[in-house]
């Protein structure tokens, strides 16, 4: 049947998760995340209206729709091979938070599509809004140049948030030698900076400093905000880089 069909995919992904060196915490949280019926998503957006339309990009659509009396975003994705990692690569990403990035509410594999369901935020369209602030300061230039979305956009645009993160550092800041935070800190990181230095004051101050810790996390940050998209890493590199990374507590249970 076209849903055991579906009921495979799940179980591809998770195994294709797991070959990929994921550990039983982060299987775990895909687990946790709802199946939603297809046909409750198809209601949600009254059939998938032109009018609930957001946004296009290089994995499907993007529909406004109400769900559970919330207001949500669906993403339909197309039904091609890279649908299986757009499904994972949205499950990382489920497992930070952010005010920059959108929770996943549930998926759905139960119809002619997959779909990834979001909390809506207003004011923008999916090319805007969908997972960052559309500011420029989020967005890599061929983004800006093309118009076109693509998992490489959403690596740079994670990417920025990862240095804001790491060095408490504004995305922009027009009193900054560079404008933008990407730019800034590539400028740095080709003078042979030590990021080290650029730690939370707040943590150095209650004497909780990891200084190797904010290195790898920028460097992270470095990497995913590449100017070129060929050498930017997947979500799935991202992701065990993060979990590979020792900080106080992880292992606390």
């Amino acid at each position: 049947s076209k849903r055991g069909h579906n009921d495979r995919n799940v179980f591809n992904s998770t195994s294709e998760a797991s070959k990929e060196g994921f550990d039983n915490e982060f299987l775990r949280n895909v687990s946790a995340i709802p199946m939603l019926s297809y046909e409750d998503l198809r209601e949600a957006t009254n059939n998938w209206s032109e009018s609930n339309l957001l946004g296009r990009g290089g994995f499907g659509q993007v529909f406004k729709g109400e769900w559970k009396l919330l207001p949500v975003a669906v993403k339909r994705l197309r039904d091609n091979d890279d649908k299986n990692r757009e499904l994972i690569r949205e499950m990382c990403l489920n497992q930070y938070r952010h005010d920059n990035i959108l929770p996943l509410y549930g998926y759905s594999l139960g119809g002619p599509e997959a779909c990834l369901v979001y909390q809506l935020m207003a004011g923008g369209s999916l090319e805007q809004r969908l997972r960052v602030h559309g500011t420029r300061p989020y967005l890599p230039d061929e983004y800006l140049r093309s118009r076109c979305l693509s998992p490489a956009v959403d690596v740079f645009s994670y990417g920025v948030v990862i240095l804001e993160m790491a060095t408490a550092l504004p995305a922009i800041d027009k009193t900054r030698p560079v404008l933008l935070l990407s730019d800034y800190m590539q400028q740095l990181a080709s003078e042979g900076v030590d990021f080290g230095n650029f730690e939370d004051r707040i943590l150095k101050a209650i004497n909780n400093s990891n200084v190797h810790l904010c290195r790898e996390f920028v460097s992270i940050g470095l990497h995913c905000t590449k100017y070129s998209r060929q050498e930017r890493p997947n979500m799935l590199e991202v992701y065990k880089r993060l979990n590979a990374m020792e900080f106080p507590g992880k292992n606390l249970t």
